[in-house]
């Protein structure tokens, strides 16, 4: 998945994590941003905590904080689906995440394999790749 901040035209730049330190953050408070969250948190001038992209596209839109964090694929279906418009973007980093799931639980294989099967037709770059034995 590939992090990126947005901010409305005009703002300055962002390149990179530490260039948000001292700004008005807008972040999603399900994600835990990479492991970043807690220091994005401290080291901010202020944060407002969002429950989705949406919600954080209309806080920055509307001017209540300077920057948003978020990331690119969901971000992308947003800005499309309300046609904004007047911001900017930087890509901070990628992660990559993986799907596990016990043999224990019920059907697993079957669940892994309708995984695969989403993430392969929704053109996504998750992968999960793995039953655990335990």
């Amino acid at each position: 998945m590939e992090l990126e901040v947005y901010w409305k035209a005009g703002t300055k730049r962002v390149d990179k994590l530490a260039d948000l330190n001292n700004k008005n953050l807008i972040l999603i408070s399900s994600y835990s941003y990479g492991g970043n969250y807690s220091s994005l948190v401290k080291n901010a001038n202020k944060v407002t905590s969002v429950v989705d992209h949406e919600d954080g596209f209309d806080k920055l839109v509307s001017g209540e904080n300077e920057y948003l964090l978020v990331y690119k694929k969901i971000s992308q279906r947003v800005i499309d689906k309300y046609q904004i418009t007047n911001i900017e973007k930087s890509s901070l980093s990628k992660y990559n995440l993986y799907a596990k799931m016990s043999k224990a639980y019920p059907n697993a294989e079957k669940i892994m394999k309708k995984i695969d099967e989403f993430l392969l037709n929704s053109n996504n770059t998750l992968k999960s790749n793995s039953v655990d034995s335990d």
